[in-house]
């Protein structure tokens, strides 16, 4: 077939061993025989079989690699006549390289002879030659990922736990105080991102080694000031090359005089010249922004005196070049008018500063501890490796050695390398100069570029088609070359892809997003003779019930999947899920279907019954005072109790509900279950402590006969589950009962079911689209479309860390702006708008593997809703892509809530026997209470104090429609505040409706709202009040402050502005004058009512910012009076 091939020319071309390439492979494209085509020819010309070595980042991958090598040379060895030109190609190489190490033989058929591992697996090699220089224990043993965070996690306890039992004065206990006030004390949060940090500390470590080595903040913040200067010149450099690359650019000082002659008001605002791109030209760049772009970020329609041309410039052709602006120009100018300008600090200095600190003392327990204990990390494997070789002015012994013995690297998917790995392989071939003899191979396809979460960089994949630097001299060639033929997919499936990939979804790719341009691929000769490719896409309608349409989805693919397992020309079909999460959903209708399906990774062996059971009689045991899981323990399937005897317990006599649980077993009419129970408990009493704990729980699980009853109940997959929790016991093992218990409680929290023994032989396998790269099904399923990249926990982090999208490996580390200060410097949205770009980048990569994995048929499914636009769906959405495809009703089948097999009700449940009358319980004392400054008392059941007397409510409470109202108007000036546009009437209809208002009653008050809001907008005091160039302004500002010992003091003011001398503290009222009320009258009682509030307001912003409680100011704002009031400081004689 080869040399009918459409690429054969350069697959031939690529096997020259005495080139370096750089390879771009489509999916199915056949990269692994390549390498193996490569690799074969290698050894042919080579000394010694050693001087090649292939790397690549799986173990799979790796075994599966030298398993085709070795057939290979076995074939050969064998004498198996080719049966195609390309077999031959290779089985001619593999002869070749037989004769060539005639007296090595053994060399090449060991497992082990041949150097094709993975990247850590040959750092592990690395450090084991040098581990004084790698800086590693002797015969260090890597931890395994779930490890990892856990030995990070256990560091980052014991270090918060030392430092607040540490003195008062000490530095870093009152860096910790400040950081947890930051985190509101939310010490379980601070101790995660302290772990996450800490396993990426090869991205701080230039961050860490500064401020562990400057007691100053001023240094960091001139490194980051730097970091970021060099980040808005690579960006304005890049708009102004775009820009200048335009009619409206090549004419600017044209345009420019055109508007100076013509007393436009913006040409005040705009240089001569295009600005510089140095970040202190950023404000004149921002200028133009703000002539062309309107505040949503598109390019103006109108162009007239209103913003900033003069009058007829609309009818000129000077408009029509600026609206004709590219969309690579509108992006720029859209992004960099967030900018922070010029030598502002971006970021909160001092408590980033505190944050680094805490870091690092983590970073020193954690890499200690790993050590004492001879194991290592992922992290640490890497660099340790990179600390052996040296560097380029002081190259070590191992690196010389290894530059003479190695002469050929192959590296596969390099899309998915990482820094570290890149400085590896960049170290190997330090000594290399081009033309020399050695060759690098690097081959992969950035479309397929998924594992961001594991720091791969596919960046890097795109700067290697440059070469590869040399140290000192420049860089060494790699020759690019494309493959296009898809040995996969037939035809329609591979000419949809280009389609809708090189049309839709990749078009105008951001480099500064990590976004990759699109290389069609083409289909392989003769694949029409195969049958036609199938594509078909179902749409549910969400209406008025999503679940029900979700539901409607989920019995429409199992319907379908059953079809296509009976398909005897299918081997295998796969359902492939964009998230894990919607895994159990889509399960349990194919297994109410009753079909047998393979899933990978995909359950939680946390959510399995038969593993909580366990679970349940592991912490009975290591904690006998937990009287939950003493009484989960008798409703197990080992032991399991009804409701009257689990009442009788409780009723009965004892401490503790173990107690009364082993006091009711003597009983006589005590169930046999229950007796059991507790004899087999005693039997093994006395071995408590003496066994490991997995070997404990091993004995009493069979002792109650509890693999036959999980057996009975959950059938052999439940047995397994129960071995995978007893094998989780073992590694959390720490010979500290307690210590043991919150190692397997971590390992449960990410551990996976296996698969079910009854499975193994099913066509039909269910996984994510992560887990599905490198595979290949003949039929693919890929459901819930409508999902977006964006969905997932923890959209606004505490924290962001982020490579800088240019040349080299620099990170910005920036905080969330702080809920107490609202002091937002720039970097913390910057981060965050270039984490969702890059999120968006990988997501657009995750589609194109999605929907390369099918070999025959490509089945789509979602939920859609309907609305005057048409069929939409969430933005970004692999569903959104495909409804806005130009081709996609000439391709794709489409049907429109097809049936699926109608869902029967769940009858009422017969037989129910009568609940006992519940316990009396004594809640426990409530350790402190939170107030309002109001008074009003947060969590604390007690009567109001005379310091915080009990205020009636302050906005017409029983009135859920002025609640609603008042709530929405809050958030209407919030957003006018920080530069929203008004919203419709239709858009606070539908906000008053959230809020729980009728819907008619909704539809009346919004445009009431939008009328009282317009008159606000008029008012002088609140257009001030609301402008976002004050030095300080902040809507909806938390406070908090500490009253006593058990009070602590929580509010929120609705506006907090500083002009630079005075603080204005304002209370935004909605509360209508009362009818036949005088408006005086109203407004004096109002004063009173809420003065005492707005008093505490004082104080507490006066301790949070170290203020004089004099500079500030205090009003009540009345939206229906258009009204402002200031409270008087001093009691009214």
């Amino acid at each position: 077939m080869k040399g009918s091939l459409p690429d054969a020319h350069i697959r031939e071309a690529v096997l020259d061993p005495r080139e370096s390439f750089h390879v771009e492979s489509p999916a199915g494209a056949g990269k692994t025989r390549l390498l193996t085509a490569r690799f074969v020819r290698l050894l042919g010309e080579v000394d010694h079989p050693r001087e090649i070595l292939a790397l690549t980042f799986t173990n799979k991958a790796a075994n599966e690699m030298l398993g085709r090598v070795q057939s290979l040379l076995r074939q050969a060895e064998e004498g198996w006549s080719p049966d195609s030109h390309w077999s031959k190609g290779e089985w001619d190489a593999a002869r070749r390289a037989l004769e060539k190490h005639q007296s090595r033989i053994q060399v090449l058929k060991s497992p082990d002879g041949l150097n094709i591992t993975t990247f850590h697996s040959f750092c592990s090699w690395i450090v084991k030659q040098a581990p004084l220089e790698a800086q590693v224990p002797m015969e260090a043993v890597v931890l395994t990922d779930k490890e990892q965070e856990l030995w990070a996690e256990e560091a980052a306890g014991r270090v918060l736990d030392d430092l607040a039992a540490s003195p008062v004065e000490d530095p870093l206990r009152q860096a910790l105080e400040r950081v947890l006030l930051y985190y509101n004390n939310t010490h379980r949060d601070l101790a995660a991102d302290l772990t996450r940090l800490t396993l990426q500390r090869d991205r701080l470590a230039d961050l860490l080694a500064l401020v562990r080595g400057q007691g100053d903040p001023s240094h960091l913040d001139r490194v980051l000031k730097g970091r970021l200067a060099s980040w808005i010149s690579f960006t304005l450099q890049a708009l102004k090359e775009a820009l200048m690359g335009t009619p409206l650019g090549k004419k600017w000082r044209s345009f420019y005089k055109e508007l100076v002659d013509h007393g436009a008001e913006c040409g005040a605002s705009l240089s001569a010249d295009l600005p510089g791109s140095a970040w202190e030209d950023l404000p004149y760049w921002q200028e133009i922004s703000k002539a062309f772009l309107t505040k949503k970020g598109s390019v103006r329609k109108q162009l007239g005196p209103k913003n900033g041309f003069y009058s007829g410039f609309d009818k000129t052709p000077w408009a029509e070049e600026v609206k004709s602006l590219p969309e690579e120009v509108v992006s720029f100018l859209n992004t960099i008018r967030t900018y922070p300008p010029p030598g502002t600090s971006p970021v909160d200095l001092s408590l980033l500063f505190d944050l680094i600190l805490l870091i690092g003392e983590v970073v020193e327990r954690y890499r200690s501890r790993c050590f004492a204990a001879g194991v290592v990390d992922f992290v640490e494997l890497e660099l340790g490796a990179l600390r052996v070789l040296g560097n380029e002015e002081a190259p070590t012994d191992l690196q010389l050695h290894l530059d003479r013995r190695i002469s050929h690297i192959l590296v596969d998917e390099f899309q998915d390398t990482s820094w570290n790995q890149w400085l590896l392989i960049r170290s190997l071939c330090a000594g290399w100069s081009p033309g020399d003899g050695r060759t690098l191979f690097l081959v992969g396809d950035p479309k397929q570029s998924i594992y961001g979460f594991r720091k791969a960089e596919v960046a890097l994949f795109l700067r290697a088609k440059k070469g590869l630097p040399l140290p000192g001299q420049g860089l060494l060639p790699l020759k690019a070359v494309n493959i296009c033929t898809n040995l996969r997919s037939r035809k329609e499936l591979v000419a949809f892809t280009n389609d809708l990939f090189a049309q839709t979804i990749m078009t105008a790719p951001r480099p500064e997003a990590d976004e990759v341009p699109f290389q069609a691929a083409e289909p392989k000769p003769h694949a029409s003779e195969e049958g036609p490719g199938i594509i078909r896409m179902a749409l549910f309608r969400k209406g008025e019930d999503p679940q029900g349409a979700r539901e409607k989805e989920a019995a429409w693919l199992a319907r379908e999947v059953e079809k296509a397992a009976q398909d005897p020309t299918a081997e295998k079909v796969g359902v492939l899920l964009l998230a894990r999460t919607h895994l159990p959903f889509y399960l349990r209708a194919l297994y109410e279907r009753g079909l047998q399906v393979r899933v990978q990774e995909g359950l939680l062996l946390a959510e399995r019954p038969e593993v909580q059971d366990l679970l349940s009689l592991t912490r009975a045991l290591i904690r006998p005072h937990d009287d939950a899981a003493w009484a989960a323990l008798v409703r197990s399937c080992f032991c399991w109790l009804g409701v009257q005897d689990l009442y009788a317990i409780a009723r009965g006599r004892g401490a503790s509900f173990a107690e009364r649980l082993f006091s009711f077993a003597e009983q006589p009419q005590a169930p046999e279950e229950l007796k059991r129970l507790t004899e087999v408990l005693k039997s093994r009493q006395d071995q408590v402590g003496r066994l490991p704990w997995h070997r404990l729980l091993q004995e009493i699980w069979e002792g109650l006969s509890g693999p036959e009853k999980t057996a009975e109940r959950y059938g052999p997959a439940g047995v397994r589950n129960g071995r995978e929790f007893l094998g989780l016991l073992s590694q959390a093992e720490k010979g500290v009962p307690e210590e043991t218990l919150k190692g397997l409680e971590f390992l449960l929290e990410k551990a996976y079911a296996p698969p079910d023994p009854f499975s193994l032989r099913s066509k039909v396998v269910i996984m994510t689209v992560h887990q599905a790269k490198g595979l290949d099904f003949d039929i693919v399923f890929l459901p819930h479309l409508d999902r977006s990249p964006l969905d997932g926990p923890r959209e606004n982090p505490p924290f962001l860390l982020e490579r800088l999208p240019i040349e080299g490996e620099e990170y910005l580390l920036a905080l969330r702006p702080d809920r107490r200060k609202k002091d937002d410097l720039g970097m913390f949205d910057l981060l965050k708008k270039l984490n969702k770009d890059r999120r968006l980048g990988e997501a657009k990569r995750l589609y194109y593997v999605a929907l390369t994995r099918a070999k025959k048929a490509l089945y789509f499914s979602g939920v859609i809703s309907e609305s005057e636009k048409g069929r939409t769906a969430p933005d970004y959405s692999l569903l959104n892509y495909l409804l806005s495809h130009p081709g996609l009703d000439k391709a794709v089948h489409i049907e429109n809530d097809p049936e699926g097999p109608k869902v029967l009700p769940v009858g009422d449940q017969e037989g129910r026997s009568e609940d006992p009358p519940p316990l009396t319980v004594i809640p426990e004392p409530v350790p402190y209470r939170i107030v309002l400054p109001s008074g009003i008392p947060e969590q604390d059941p007690t009567t109001p104090s005379e310091e915080y007397p009990q205020l009636p409510v302050q906005e017409e409470s029983d009135n859920l429609s002025a609640m609603a109202k008042g709530t929405v108007i809050h958030r209407i000036l919030e957003d006018l505040a920080e530069g929203r546009d008004l919203p419709t009437e239709k858009a606070i209809s539908r906000s008053l409706v959230l809020e729980g208002v009728e819907e008619e009653t909704a539809e009346a008050l919004a445009p009431l709202i939008v009328e009282e809001v317009n008159r606000c907008l008029k008012d002088p005091f609140l257009v001030e009040l609301l402008r976002s160039d004050h030095p300080f302004s902040a809507s909806e500002y938390a406070l908090e402050d500490v009253v006593d010992d058990r009070t602590l003091r929580s509010g929120v003011i609705d506006r907090l502005v500083y002009d630079g001398d005075t603080w204005t503290l304002v209370d935004y009222k909605t509360t209508p004058v009362p009818q036949g009320v005088k408006v005086e009258t109203f407004l004096a009682e109002q004063k009173e009512l809420y003065r005492p509030q707005l008093l505490a307001y004082r104080e507490m912003l006066a301790r949070t910012r170290s203020l004089d409680p004099k500079r500030v100011r205090l009003f009540l704002y009345f939206t229906a009076l258009q009204k402002a009031v200031e409270i008087p400081v001093e009691q009214p004689a």
